[in-house]
């Protein structure tokens, strides 16, 4: 797993590989699943 932190994600693309992210300028890498927060702590144990 990779965190990213302190990223303004601008754009999400579904496709055939995964969730495509733009941040600004930067293509992110293509991930399967975006779990965002806004300051709080995430519950993950689901």
């Amino acid at each position: 797993m990779r965190l990213l932190t302190n990223v303004s994600i601008q754009k999400l693309t579904q496709t055939e590989a995964g969730i495509r992210l733009m941040s600004g300028e930067a293509m992110l890498p293509v991930v399967d699943e975006v779990i965002a927060t806004t300051g709080f702590r995430p519950d993950l144990s689901h």
